[in-house]
C-alpha cells in the first residue's frame, strides 16, 4: 500500500490496512459542526440498526456485545477514557451503552430503538452545551 503525499512523493504505508482518518474528518474547518452534522445522521440510522440487532441478534452475537460492553465499561471506570466532561458524561455513556445491549440481548425492538435515540439526544445535548459554552467565552 502507498501513501501519497503532495508535493512530497509517494512512499511505502508502514502499516497497511491502517487508516487513522478514512473519511477525511480532519480537514473539516468547523469541527463543532461536524458533530453536529455527525450526531444527525446517527440519530436517523442507529435507531434502526439498533431495532434491526433485537430482531435478528443470534445468542453468541449477543455475548459478543456483551462482553465488548463490559470491557467498555471498565475501560471507562478504570480511567482509561479521558472523555473531556468528567464522570458525569461517562457515567452516562455506561447506562447508554447498557440500556442498548439490554433491550438487544432482550430481543425487544422498540426499546432498543429507544435506547438508541435516547443515547445518541444525551450525546446531541452535550454537543450544544459545548456549543454555548464556547458563544458565551467568545
Amino acid at each position: 500500500m502507498l501513501i501519497i503525499r503532495r508535493g512530497k512523493g509517494t512512499y511505502i504505508a508502514h502499516h497497511p490496512g491502517e487508516i487513522s482518518d478514512p473519511l477525511g474528518f480532519a480537514y473539516f474547518p468547523d469541527q463543532l459542526q461536524l458533530g453536529f452534522d455527525l450526531l444527525e445522521v446517527r440519530l436517523n440510522l442507529e435507531p434502526w440498526i439498533a431495532r434491526v440487532a433485537a430482531e435478528r441478534a443470534t445468542d453468541e452475537e449477543i455475548a459478543v456485545m456483551n462482553q465488548n460492553c463490559r470491557t467498555v465499561e471498565q475501560d471507562i471506570l478504570s480511567g482509561k477514557n479521558h472523555l473531556p466532561n468528567g464522570n458525569i458524561l461517562l457515567s452516562q455513556t455506561i447506562v447508554g451503552h447498557r440500556a442498548i445491549a439490554d433491550a438487544i440481548s432482550a430481543h425487544d425492538p422498540d426499546q432498543a430503538e429507544k435506547s438508541m435515540r435516547t443515547h445518541i439526544e444525551q450525546n446531541l445535548a452535550e454537543l450544544n452545551a459545548i456549543r454555548q459554552e464556547l458563544l458565551e467565552n467568545a
